[in-house]
């Protein structure tokens, strides 16, 4: 058993916010799998949306500083806010590689 220490609140924002960016990037399918390996809850999250822009494809982890992915109709909050209610609940997220080469993959990580 796994017992994660947090807010419903943050859990359903951190969702909320990793749902809204497929729907921005054009996903069709979006999906969550967890996995548990010995003591650490794994958490993969990726959809076939278009993927990580080519403005981060030096430095994919900057997607995760404040408004650095802000689009038109965005602030760039979201992914920023995300790594951050995962720190309060000693969980981190990192880009994992693709699942057939297409869209987005996080992966989080609760120990």
């Amino acid at each position: 058993m796994f017992v994660i220490i947090g807010s419903k609140l943050d859990i359903g924002l951190i969702i909320d916010n990793f749902i809204k960016n497929s729907i921005d990037w054009g996903a069709n399918n979006f999906w969550i799998n967890c996995s548990k390996r010995n003591n650490t809850l794994i958490v993969d999250i990726y959809d076939d949306g278009k993927g990580l822009s080519d403005r981060f494809k030096e430095d994919p982890n900057e997607i995760f500083n404040f408004a650095t992915t802000a689009k038109k109709n965005g602030t760039g909050f979201g992914i920023y806010l995300i790594r951050e209610s995962l720190k309060v609940i000693n969980a981190t997220v990192k880009l994992a590689e693709n699942i057939n080469n297409k869209g987005i993959h996080f992966q989080i990580i609760f120990v």
